[in-house]
């Protein structure tokens, strides 16, 4: 059984939640280094763009985050994952009591579509037969 370390209350206290979000992470789930390094990257953002403790964030400012997102011209897939880190980071921090609204519960997924496939040109036909 892998033990949590306990969440402090240092210097900085929104960083000390993040990283134990991330621990969590990788504990539970296996999450790679990858997917630790963009959650960090996004939950460091959010936190730069908040200008206040993370736990004191509500559906409203969730909201103008991703709106201000979309205008600085990010992609529909790093807005979904970014939403799926916060998503995941604030259900860690309400079960744990740390906050006691969840801004991002009622919140829906934005719906990505689906690429079409590229079609073979003739002679990448011709070289695979």
């Amino acid at each position: 059984m892998v033990t949590e370390r306990p969440i402090t209350t240092d210097a900085n206290p929104t960083e000390a939640l993040i990283e134990q979000f991330l621990d969590h992470l990788w504990a539970t789930r296996g999450s790679s280094a990858n997917t630790l390094s963009a959650y960090r990257r996004d939950l460091t953002a959010w936190r730069a763009y908040l200008g206040r403790p993370i736990e004191s964030a509500r559906p409203a400012d969730v909201l103008g985050y991703l709106g201000h997102r979309q205008e600085a011209g990010f992609k529909a897939r790093s807005t979904a994952r970014l939403l799926s880190c916060l998503r995941g980071c604030y259900r860690f921090l309400h079960e744990r009591g740390l906050v006691d609204v969840d801004p991002t519960a009622k919140l829906m997924h934005p719906k990505l579509g689906r690429s079409i496939p590229r079609s073979l040109s003739e002679s990448e036909v011709e070289a695979l037969l």
